[in-house]
């Protein structure tokens, strides 16, 4: 992998974060948002859990679009900036922003899930 690879992939889960923290309730403690990969596009989902530990998400009439939008091309630019660094392609992603902005990322490859 080449430093140029590393700064691509920074640079995504950079803008991955920026999206999801802009997205966060003010109540939430953590913010996740949840991709399935094709070729070209994701369907993405976002949740979040409150300090209280209720779960919330938006209803189907109130997605911010853009913001799946956003979601779904960064998370098809990071799969393949991984791939053109060397990685296994992988199909599904898990990204949860805690509040102070310590991060999880968890890929789902066809047949195995890694963290």
């Amino acid at each position: 992998m080449t430093a140029a690879h590393d700064e691509r992939q920074r640079a995504l889960v950079e803008r991955i974060a920026a999206i999801l923290a802009a997205l966060m309730p003010e109540d939430a403690v953590r913010i996740r948002a949840d991709g399935e990969l094709a070729e070209s596009n994701a369907g993405v989902a976002f949740d979040w859990v409150t300090d209280s530990g209720a779960v919330g998400a938006f209803p189907f009439d109130d997605q911010p679009f853009e913001a799946v939008i956003e979601m779904s091309d960064a998370f098809v630019a990071l799969r393949d900036a991984t791939v053109a660094a060397g990685q296994e392609e992988w199909s599904g992603i898990a990204f949860t922003l805690e509040r102070d902005g310590r991060f999880d990322v968890e890929l789902r490859y066809a047949d195995r899930t890694a963290t």
